[in-house]
This record gives structure tokens, sequence and C-alpha cells, in this order.
């Protein structure tokens, strides 16, 4: 979109703001997320969803700058899609896993000294 309107000031500036609300979006939308993606454990998934994330940013920065050099921006925008296409897949995938049961024990009231199976 900021290349369709780079030509002319106004539509290039409200461009680059739908792109910045949007950027700042996707990027609050994956704290939840991440935070959700692991039942009984927030901080594991949200570690995992900027691990991941900072990977995956170490991995193609390389293979995009000379993809991007080679063949313009649409190569590396379409990978990058399918990357994003991929990762939503995989975070559907995984929520809808069975949750395990919590190895941390449920206190009991005092004087319950039954064994539950």
């Amino acid at each position: 979109a900021l290349a369709a309107f780079g030509t002319s000031f106004v539509p290039g500036v409200l461009a680059l703001g739908v792109f910045i609300a949007l950027f700042e979006f996707s990027i609050v939308s994956s704290i939840s997320i991440g935070s959700e993606l692991v039942p009984g454990a927030p901080a594991r998934g949200l570690s995992a969803v900027i691990a991941a994330a900072t990977m995956g940013r170490a991995a193609a920065a390389t293979p995009a700058t000379w993809l991007y050099e080679q063949h313009g921006i649409w190569v590396p925008a379409l990978i990058g899609a399918a990357f994003a296409s991929l990762t939503v897949l995989c975070i559907t995938r995984v929520a809808a896993l069975p949750a395990r049961q919590s190895a941390v024990a449920t206190p009991r009231p005092p004087g319950d000294h039954s064994v539950s199976r």
C-alpha cells in the first residue's frame, strides 16, 4: 500500500498511519494470544511467541535482503505472508489440543485425608 501511495504526500502519510496502527495491533494481539497459548502457564506461551518471533527475524534477515535485491519487494512479502499463514495454522492447531492436567496439587480443606485417583 505504501508503494502505491508513495508518489503523493497525503495518501502516503495516511497509508503509513494505517500501516503503523495495524502493526501495533498485531504486536499487542500477539501478547494476549501468546499468554493463552499454554493453559496454566502464560509466561511459557508468551516467551515461546517472543522467542519464535526473534528467531524468525534472525533467520530471515539475510535471505530477505538478498531476495529484495534480486526480485524486489514482492518475493520477500509473499514469503512473509506464507510464514504468517503457517504461524496462524500452528497456533490454531496448538490451541485445539486438549489441556493437560496441572502437576500442581490442589489444596484440600483441613481434616480431609481422602485419596483421589
